[in-house]
């Protein structure tokens, strides 16, 4: 179903265009498209000290390739929803897609308009940056599609998502000229990591629909409360090794950490996170959080 066809039941072209947006975003998640630019801002300001010329002109084309990435980020998401449709269903989710107020077939034609958009926009900063938003739209692809879709299992899932994650910070230093840079591959890949234990919080709410998918997911594979214990212990490891590492770089980022790893901890003890959406939250303010002190070092 195209936009054209359908805004004969949604008023006019262009209201159907805006409602289109709107359900995209919502089927995206806001937090979630938020946290990425806030990644991608990370890596552009830990990066911008150590680049020659950041002008008006690097800043202009760092904002070309924020949109970009956002447009690739929401290719990711709106792709997972659309393979997820089933899953979510089973969930309960009342997401646009799972809810029935986004048809598939008009999700279809958005990510195709999204990876093309990314991808122009990319092509307009760097050749390095349209690099980068291919790799990203490849990780987008191999996570919710492919013959073997890494969302089917935990470690594979984890991987896509820590690469993801790491991958943007870099993005973001590449958007303003910058090569690797020591500060924006440490930060990267603690933050990364984190993505990729933390993130597995995020099945714990999902493990019906999942299972009925045939996903193998940690709370699928060792049941509920053993996933939300490998998590939690999984994330206290990352924040314990954060500490060296970001020592030199970011040392308020491996506090936060710490400080939501025992979040985490004390949530799971107590028997309360589960089967709910707790954990998750905390990784998401912690990211938010740890996103923010780093943009603003």
């Amino acid at each position: 179903m195209t936009i054209g066809v359908w805004s004969r039941g949604h008023g006019s072209p262009w209201t159907a265009v805006l409602r289109v947006v709107s359900l995209v975003v919502l089927e995206c998640r806001p937090i979630v498209l938020v946290m990425f630019a806030l990644r991608f801002l990370a890596g552009a300001m830990l990066a911008a000290p150590g680049v020659q010329g950041v002008n008006s002109a690097a800043v202009l084309k760092g904002m070309v390739g924020g949109l970009g990435w956002l447009a690739a980020t929401a290719f990711v998401y709106l792709g997972n929803g659309i393979s997820d449709v089933g899953g979510d269903r089973v969930n309960g989710s009342h997401r646009p897609l799972a809810g029935g107020h986004l048809p598939v077939r008009t999700a279809v034609q958005v990510c195709k308009g999204l990876a093309i958009t990314s991808v122009a926009l990319a092509a307009i900063v760097s050749p390095t940056f349209v690099v980068c938003v291919l790799a990203m739209l490849a990780l987008g692809w191999a996570y919710s599609f492919g013959p073997a879709p890494a969302k089917g299992k935990a470690w594979a899932a984890s991987t896509v998502i820590a690469a993801g994650g790491w991958l943007t910070y870099l993005a973001g230093e590449a958007a303003i000229g910058g090569a690797l840079s020591r500060n924006v591959v440490l930060t990267a890949t603690m933050l990364g990591l984190w993505m990729g234990v933390a993130g597995n919080t995020k099945d714990l709410a999902d493990a019906a629909g999942d299972a009925t998918a045939g996903r193998r997911t940690l709370p699928v594979v060792f049941g509920s409360r053993a996933a939300a214990w490998l998590s939690a212990t999984a994330c206290l490891l990352v924040a314990l090794i954060s500490f060296p590492v970001l020592r030199s770089v970011a040392p308020i980022v491996s506090f936060v950490l710490m400080s939501a790893a025992i979040v985490m901890l004390v949530i799971v003890l107590s028997g309360h996170g589960t089967r709910s959406n707790r954990l998750y939250i905390v990784f998401m303010t912690s990211q938010m959080l740890a996103n923010l002190l780093v943009a603003s070092v």
